[in-house]
């Protein structure tokens, strides 16, 4: 999936203006194209983006399209749908792409009407 015009000037702008290096990605389907880790890194080739995909077909074909790309990596999240269990490691061991005390950002193409209300709890409901 391309990254789509405005996800990507989001991207530069956090990138350029923000000093963001790292980057979660949720559900952006096949890395392909132009997406979040290479417009981050056209800028800061240090940027660090970690793709978080459930669907098992692009979790398998993104593991095989970023083995060459540095500081990026994929892994399954879990849905609803699946048992609680161990996530297998997409990363080469001892890399760990995201340091959870520098800042990050969460991106997300895919329009926010997608989540469930239930999962929201009880906050925000969606029309």
């Amino acid at each position: 999936m391309t990254t789509p015009p405005f996800l990507a000037r989001v991207v530069r702008y956090l990138t350029a203006k923000a000093g963001i290096r790292q980057f979660l990605d949720l559900g952006g389907g096949l890395p392909t194209g132009s997406n979040v880790h290479q417009v981050a890194q056209q800028i800061a080739p240090d940027a660090r983006v970690v793709y978080v995909d459930y669907d098992p077909v692009v979790w398998s074909h993104g593991q095989a399209l970023l083995v060459h790309a540095v500081g990026t990596g994929i892994v399954r999240g879990l849905d609803d749908r699946m048992a609680p269990r161990p996530r297998r490691r997409a990363l080469r061991p001892g890399e760990f792409l995201v340091r959870l005390r520098r800042p990050q950002a969460l991106t997300r193409a895919v329009p926010g009407c997608v989540i469930p209300a239930s999962s929201l709890g009880s906050g925000p409901t969606m029309p």
